[in-house]
């Protein structure tokens, strides 16, 4: 048992391990955590738009409910890396031996903090 905590994946993912790799890594995720949802919902917004000047109730309506499954999209976007994030910040905060969690920190390298710190 004592093997499997010999590894410090502290160590591993800071600065001297593949820290610099995660945190490239991490700049893309933000980016992409913002500019998904900007571009789902503009892109439902054209939709409705093209249905409105077509003036078809039916059109409107299929746009109305593409908008609203476009929108949902863009909040889960938004918020499942820092669900994934507090997740494995509490299942990971039960082990006392490796202190925040192995897993914990090479997460918030890649995904960012958790949205709820509990700490």
């Amino acid at each position: 048992m004592e093997l499997f905590f010999a590894i410090d994946v502290s160590e591993v993912c800071g600065e001297t391990g593949i820290g610099p790799i995660l945190d490239v890594i991490g700049v893309f995720v933000t980016i992409l955590k913002w500019a998904i949802p900007v571009a789902l919902i503009i892109w439902g917004t054209l939709d409705l738009g093209k249905a409105v000047t077509e003036q078809d109730e039916k059109n409107i309506k299929k746009a109305y409910g593409k908008l609203g499954q476009r929108a949902l999209a863009a909040v889960l976007v938004f918020f499942l890396p820092g669900i994934v994030v507090f997740l494995v910040n509490q299942f990971s905060k039960n082990d006392s031996q490796i202190g925040k969690g192995n897993a914990a920190v090479c997460v918030e390298k890649v995904l960012g903090k958790p949205l709820f710190d509990t700490n």
